[in-house]
């Protein structure tokens, strides 16, 4: 089992930034980038929460979100915010290979330009 720590991330510029563990156990863990505004709706998030396996279990379940608040640059207030969210199902007989690959598949695939593409600038994918 891994310790709680911070962790330091690129964001989009890129700058390295500081998420600060606030909350560490493992059904959830939350860091913070507590850099922005003095309220912590301002700050971007990321959670991992996972399911505890019990001796019936057939899937470990995990799932990690990230929420970037949208803050009004007149008033400083949030106004929306911005939402990611990755679910794995983890068979108990999946091999570690089944596993590394999965997980290099979702970040490359993430990575990708043309997923790159219709996140970031919403666009469409045709046939």
């Amino acid at each position: 089992m891994a310790q709680g720590a911070d962790i330091t991330i690129n964001d989009s510029t890129p700058v390295a930034v500081v998420f600060k563990i606030v909350q560490a156990n493992p059904s959830l863990s939350i860091w913070k980038d507590k850099r922005l505004g003095s309220k912590s709706a301002q700050w971007p998030e990321i959670t991992l929460s996972a399911n505890i396996p019990g001796p019936k279990t057939t899937v470990r379940k995990a799932e990690q979100r990230v929420a970037v608040p949208v803050i009004d640059s007149l008033t400083g207030t949030v106004v929306d915010v911005c939402r990611a969210r990755i679910v794995y199902d983890l068979p108990v007989s999946a091999t570690n290979q089944n596993l590394n690959d999965l997980y290099a598949y979702t970040m490359n695939s993430v990575a990708h330009a043309l997923i790159k593409g219709a996140v970031r600038d919403l666009d469409t994918i045709v046939g």
